[in-house]
């Protein structure tokens, strides 16, 4: 915070560009000199153009978040019922194609965060039990009604996890 400052470049150019591909693009031509939150089906290709340099690091979570205060999830029986109706391990590879882009942790801290991290309600972590989830939505009383699922096309990996979502709550109909 004190003492002397260098500046070793004269300018840095922020470019926001939403689409992915188009941002890949753009790096192998040479327009873009980096770029972030790159598409993880694009990895290998990446990896393996001896023009470029990839680092890879952990860079979010994958969640969901329900709407407790109306609605079939203000249930809590519904909201186990969603829990072991998905199964988390294709929804993951979905999302990061890769199983070294992804670890599968019941708490929201890893455990490297030592302060935060706990293994508290870990038994019921990656429950995966369609027979019993059909019977508690029947427990908390939905009836068929249409469940919306909110999701973003900023970063693919969180649309990929709604779609796997989607398809697996129309399987278990």
């Amino acid at each position: 915070m004190a003492g002397q400052k260098n500046a070793y470049i004269d300018e840095i150019f922020f470019h926001f560009v939403p689409d992915s591909q188009t941002k890949v693009a753009g790096l192998q031509t040479g327009e873009y000199d980096l770029i972030s939150y790159v598409p993880y089906d694009t990895y290998e290709m990446l990896e393996n153009d001896d023009s470029l340099i990839v680092h890879t690091m952990p860079s979010g979570m994958e969640f969901l978040v329900f709407n407790k205060k109306e609605g079939i999830f203000s249930d809590t029986k519904a909201r186990q019922a969603f829990n072991m109706a998905i199964d988390k391990e294709p929804v993951m590879k979905a999302a990061f194609n890769y199983e070294e882009f992804y670890s599968m942790e019941p708490a929201l801290m890893i455990p490297d965060q030592a302060d935060w991290h706990t293994r508290a309600g870990e038994e019921h972590f990656n429950e995966y039990d369609p027979d019993r989830a059909l019977e508690l939505l029947d427990e908390a009383g939905y009836n068929g009604e249409e469940i919306v699922i909110l999701t973003t096309r900023d970063y693919d990996h969180h649309y990929s996890v709604s779609v796997v979502v989607h398809q697996q709550l129309q399987e278990l109909g």
